[in-house]
């Protein structure tokens, strides 16, 4: 039997632990398992996350393309969107919030080759971690 080491409270709602093979999310007052896997899922063209994705987009474009965070987000789930071709600053990714700001903004842009977002939904708003 393993034991699991959780970062002391008082944590921000929603951040996000990586321990013992799974995900746990502070709901405020305790750990509560986030997850038991993560997805990776590679896209060359716009995309809509479904409702409860939680994991990596890895983003593999020859032109400019939209990721569409998830309509319903759950407090301390987490997206990253990754440039994976490195040509980000070429072909920019624009990240969309579907409804709910990133940051207080509509979309955030990565323009960095090989750039990436990690991004935790707050309860109010997505979050760059």
């Amino acid at each position: 039997m393993s034991v699991i080491d959780f970062p002391p409270p008082p944590q921000p709602l929603g951040t996000i632990h990586a321990a013992g093979g799974l995900s746990w999310r502070f709901d405020g007052t305790k750990w509560v398992a986030a997850s038991t896997t993560s997805a990776l899922i590679t896209v060359t063209v716009d995309q809509i996350l479904p409702p409860g994705f939680t994991g990596t987009v890895f983003v593999e474009a020859a032109a400019p393309l939209t990721i569409n965070l998830p309509t319903v987000p759950q407090a301390g789930q987490a997206v990253t969107v990754k440039d994976g071709l490195g040509n980000a600053a070429t072909h920019a990714i624009t990240v969309a919030g579907n409804g709910r700001n990133i940051e207080g903004a509509a979309t955030k842009i990565i323009r960095t080759n090989y750039g990436w977002m990690p991004l935790v939904y707050s309860g109010d708003q997505w979050v760059q971690t």
